[in-house]
């Protein structure tokens, strides 16, 4: 299963930003429709990767475009963007119609403070999957 995760665009010391955001790929369906609702940017918005990483997905057959193309510049975006989104879902995580809420939740809640570092530190951000 898919895993989403953030990168910061240089690291923070003493800070393992890694979070395991399975849980946040599993039900993107259902956050990306929350996140519309909400008037936020969704979660798959903030999406970019290296050239690298692109050619690496291109080389498993993961995506297949050419990675010349400039809207395949990585993106990065500041921590406030993240937070808002981040703190809408929190929000709204007790909607019925979010199944995994108890696994959803502490992911978001760790996404949150990997970002409020982030934004201490003045670290832009962007996220990516891991396949």
């Amino acid at each position: 299963m898919p895993s989403l995760y953030i990168v910061l665009e240089r690291g923070i010391p003493n800070t393992d930003a890694y979070v395991n955001g399975s849980s946040l790929s599993k039900n993107s369906k259902v956050l990306e429709s929350m996140a519309k609702k909400l008037d936020v940017t969704t979660l798959m918005s903030f999406f970019s990767a290296s050239r690298d990483e692109l050619a690496s997905l291109m080389e498993e057959g993961a995506l297949n475009a050419t990675i010349n193309n400039p809207k395949f510049d990585e993106k990065w975006f500041t921590a406030e963007e993240g937070l808002r989104t981040v703190h809408a879902l929190l929000k709204s995580t007790a909607e019925p119609s979010l199944g995994d809420r108890d696994r959803i939740t502490p992911e978001l809640q760790e996404f949150a403070k990997v970002l409020d570092l982030a934004k201490v530190h003045g670290i832009r951000w962007h996220l990516a999957v891991d396949y």
